[in-house]
């Protein structure tokens, strides 16, 4: 078997020259990666945590609602101090809006929502708080 060394060694002095001419110099290489997979399985795994750390806050975020709810409710219905108690008053009420819940609120099966008003103006004009608006 006969070999041509003389080329073989001119071909690997070439490949030689060539080593610290390519690492002396920077090189890109555009590289594709898919990250679909990855990238819904962190969200699938995001969702996961915000589910798990959500359900402490339930419990929590109703009773909040339930004491504003009754915050409001009690609010509206405890006189402020300089009111005016009206026994005797005729008053009416335009219902708006009736509803009738599930359970009971406040022991009330029915909800009403509207407009009350004085059926007299004398009435509104004992208040101290008077004024032309409300004698309409």
């Amino acid at each position: 078997m006969r070999a041509d060394t003389a080329t073989a060694r001119a071909a690997l002095a070439e490949i030689r020259a060539e080593i610290p001419a390519t690492d002396a110099t920077e090189v890109d290489l555009d590289v594709d990666i898919d990250t679909t997979g990855a990238q819904s399985a962190l969200m699938s795994l995001g969702i996961q945590m915000a589910i798990l750390m959500a359900i402490p806050l339930g419990p929590v975020l109703a009773a909040g609602l339930g004491w504003a709810l009754c915050t409001a409710w009690s609010a509206r219905t405890v006189a402020k101090p300089g009111s005016l108690d009206l026994y005797e008053a005729k008053w009416g009420l335009e219902i708006e809006a009736t509803a009738s819940p599930k359970d009971a609120i406040y022991g009330h099966r029915q909800v009403h929502t509207g407009r009350f008003r004085f059926l007299s103006d004398e009435t509104v004009t004992e208040a101290p708080c008077a004024s032309s608006t409300m004698k309409t």
